[in-house]
Order: structure tokens, then C-alpha cells, then sequence
């Protein structure tokens, strides 16, 4: 397991460099394309081997989650991991960009203090405009996610997802012909904002919601 053991401390120390350098995002892929490259190559058995590597990162995420100093500001590491995963075809990490992660805008400093934290931890990474999981595995070994992902459900989650760029068009364009008036999923993601423990919406999903209403 040693090549294994090596690795991954390699992978933790860049991401401890680049938390401290804070680069643009054409810098920052590279190197996560590498990592990730890296990780899909490991099969289970590999990490089963990894045993006590993957055990302490799945303890320093779990330390991290409840060192949090309440629980608003665990729900907000929930939302924020949440929406670095990808649930279509096999689990990995996604880049976030961090304009999508503001949501009411009385916990912009909250939501600032968790990524902040997450950084230092170097779970994640962080460029000039977006943020990103520095371990793919730990997403397969972090049971607390896992549960998570359960919670929310996978189909929940990719329908976030198509409302994400469903937002993001309408807000680039502002062309009401993006907006969900007669979209099937419309009533869906209704249901999810009356359900605050589940819902993980932004503000601008939140408006573009109630516009398509």
C-alpha cells in the first residue's frame, strides 16, 4: 500500500499549495485533471488497501463537519458538498462556481466561513472563481456524504443540476423562452422549496423557480 500512501500525501500536499496560491481556474484544471485521472484508475480493492489513508481523511471531514460551530453552518457544508458531486454514471467531484453558492444573502459570511474551512482542511480546492473536492476518493469514503447523497436521492440531484444550467442560461440571456413555465419539472422543484432541510437551491434557482410559476 505504500505507492497508494504516497499519492494521496501528494495529492493533499498540492492542494495545501494551491489553497495557499489561490490560482485562476485554467491553472487550477490541469493538475485536477490529473489527480482525478488518477483516482478513476483505482479500483476497490485499491482502496481497501488504502485502509488507514482514506480512514483519516474520512475522519478529518467527519471532525471538520462536527466542529462546526452550529447547526446552520453544518447544514451549509451539506449543501455546499451536495453540489460538488456528479451522480450520473460513477461518483466524482464537479467544479463549483462559488456564485453558486449564495443563497441568502445574510449567509454569504457563513457560507464563506465553511469554505474557508473546508480550504484549510484541504478537502477542497479552491481557484480565482470556483471550488472543487481535492479527493475524489474521499467522495466514495466519506460515509457522511454517502449518507447524504442517499437522503437527497440521485434523480433529486440530477434534477438540480438541469435547473442549475437551466438558471444560468435564463440569467446569461434573460430570455424568458429558458424559464420552466411547461417544463414536467416545474412541479418538482416546487415540492423541494417547501422542504427547507432538503432543499439546496440558490437564490437565483430560488427566483428562477417563482418566475417559471
Amino acid at each position: 500500500t505504500e505507492i497508494y500512501t504516497v499519492l494521496t500525501a501528494l495529492e493533499s500536499a498540492a492542494a495545501e499549495i494551491l489553497a495557499a496560491r489561490r490560482p485562476t481556474d485554467a491553472e487550477l484544471q490541469p493538475l485536477v485533471d490529473a489527480t482525478r485521472d488518477m483516482t478513476r484508475a483505482l479500483k476497490q480493492d485499491d482502496y481497501d488497501a488504502l485502509g488507514g489513508v482514506m480512514g483519516a481523511l474520512r475522519t478529518k471531514a467527519d471532525a471538520l463537519y462536527h466542529q462546526l460551530d452550529s447547526e446552520p453552518e453544518r447544514d451549509t457544508m451539506r449543501k455546499i458538498m451536495l453540489r460538488m458531486v456528479s451522480v450520473e454514471g460513477e461518483l466524482a467531484g464537479k467544479r463549483v462556481a462559488t456564485a453558486d453558492l449564495a443563497y441568502a444573502p445574510a449567509d454569504a459570511p457563513m457560507v464563506q466561513k465553511v469554505i474557508e474551512r473546508l480550504v484549510d482542511a484541504r478537502l477542497v480546492v479552491r481557484g480565482t472563481e470556483a471550488i472543487e473536492p481535492a479527493h475524489d476518493a474521499l467522495l466514495r469514503a466519506w460515509n457522511t456524504l454517502r449518507d447524504w447523497i442517499h437522503e437527497a436521492g440521485k434523480d433529486r440531484l440530477i434534477l438540480g443540476g438541469r435547473l442549475g444550467m437551466a438558471c444560468r442560461d435564463f440569467e446569461r440571456t434573460r430570455n424568458p423562452e429558458f424559464l420552466w413555465h411547461d417544463n414536467p419539472n416545474l412541479a418538482a422543484v416546487e415540492k423541494e422549496l417547501k422542504d427547507a432541510r432538503r432543499c439546496w437551491f440558490n437564490a437565483q434557482e430560488i427566483g428562477f423557480i417563482r418566475r417559471s410559476v
